[in-house]
């Protein structure tokens, strides 16, 4: 059996590619060119993943930008908390934990030290690696105390300029309807987020606004450039356009190096997705570790942030006799992380 999908650049603003059906021309049109094939490539449930398996003698390997849009927003900003966190290691949707004592106080007594030390020096605290496994534990709590899923949000919200009122729907929307916040609550996180934990961020947004007000348009670190009308109507995606526009470039430019290295070398390697931040490439059982090295080695591409300093992509490789995530027991042949 085989899924078939035709990938766009026209159907998205940010050079990422969009995924639909083969000649499909809309719900109730009928292609010109015969019956419709396929679907969404990039946007699967998680649970249905297990549903695409390797061929017969080969494995998948796929490899994710490790970090992503928060990485670049890292280099967008000058130097700060938000940076540290990334050349130590460390996740932000884990550290804003940090400034919500009153989510951890019970658990964690110490919590508030956590706000005055060094990031560089945050992991020789005894209780740093109890608290960072909390924080991503809670995940799983009632909806009430989905800590690290608000933590998440906000991490994602805050980036990109949204207020309380968008947050709040955004967290209803995603949660299913399970998680619900107050404007008040919204604001909260948001606050914290920008104006407490890395206020470097308001940096970001004032260089957006003056490329926008002076030059009407932007350009991701590639140098590619979208036009803006104004910010009053384009805040959002304004925001999000250098981050996300320059991590979709990324995957783009690691799936055509790969194919010129399958063109290359005559390797039976086969590229079978690109989702925005990652890529899905299938190779013989043998060949899996020496096509995940390629891999790693073609997305992480080296940048230059705003101020000329250079930095790295980062990635993370999984192998695998399905798409699904491994589990021990639910699914042992899924994606698991190696090393590489």
């Amino acid at each position: 059996m085989r899924f078939t999908t035709c990938f766009r650049l026209a159907k998205t603003n940010t050079f990422r590619l969009g995924s639909g059906k083969l000649f499909g021309k809309g719900k109730t049109q009928q292609s010109a060119y015969g019956p419709e094939y396929g679907g969404n490539m990039q946007n699967w449930e998680k649970s249905l993943r297990t549903l695409a398996v390797a061929d017969e003698g080969m494995s998948f390997c796929q490899v994710d930008q490790a970090g992503a849009e928060a990485l670049v927003v890292a280099y967008l900003c000058p130097p700060g908390r938000y940076r540290d966190l990334f050349l130590n290691g460390i996740k932000p949707h884990v550290y804003i934990g940090v400034f919500f004592p009153s989510h951890w106080q019970k658990q964690f007594p110490c919590v508030e030290e956590f706000a005055s030390i060094k990031i560089s020096e945050l992991k020789n605290h005894p209780q740093w690696p109890a608290f960072a496994k909390a924080v991503a534990a809670s995940d799983g709590n009632p909806s009430s105390s989905r800590y690290y899923y608000f933590y998440k949000m906000t991490c994602h919200s805050g980036n990109y300029g949204i207020m309380e009122n968008t947050f709040c729907e955004n967290i209803l929307a995603k949660s299913g309807g399970k998680v619900v916040l107050t404007p008040h609550e919204g604001a909260m996180f948001l606050t914290t987020y920008r104006d407490i934990a890395f206020p470097e961020l308001h940096s970001f947004h004032r260089y957006v606004d003056n490329q926008i007000e002076t030059k009407g348009e932007l350009r991701n670190l590639f140098g590619f450039p979208r036009r803006f009308r104004s910010l009053r109507f384009d805040s959002k995606e304004a925001y999000a356009f250098i981050p996300q526009s320059t991590v979709g470039c990324i995957t783009n430019m690691a799936v055509a190096r790969m194919q010129q290295h399958i063109f290359d070398t005559g390797v039976d390697w086969g590229i079978l997705n690109n989702c925005h931040d990652s890529y899905l490439v299938q190779a013989p059982d043998a060949e899996i570790m020496e096509c995940a090295k390629r891999m790693k080695e073609f997305i992480e591409i080296e940048m230059k942030g705003l101020r000329g300093e250079n930095f790295r992509m980062r990635s993370e490789a999984s192998v695998g006799k399905n798409w699904g995530s491994y589990h021990e027991k639910k699914n042992p042949q899924g994606l698991k992380e190696v090393r590489v």
